[in-house]
């Protein structure tokens, strides 16, 4: 059962969405670290986490923290 407000549950589900796909498409690039998605889930972070080429020489890491993006 779920209590609280709609919007609120809602906005956690498309959290956790992301943060499964993001775990996903790591373990398909070898990544095997913890991710450790900060809120909110910007486009910059989501990017950076995933672990392919482009977020590894990007410099993103398992605790990326994008500079500027709140």
């Amino acid at each position: 059962m779920f209590i609280a407000e709609p919007p609120f549950g809602m906005g956690v589900s498309v959290f956790f969405a992301i943060k499964n796909a993001l775990d996903e498409a790591r373990k398909e690039h070898g990544v095997e670290d913890e991710l450790i998605l900060m809120h909110p889930a910007t486009s910059e972070r989501i990017r950076m986490a995933v672990g392919d080429i482009i977020s590894v020489e990007g410099g993103g890491g398992q605790n990326f923290q994008a500079k500027g993006s709140y």
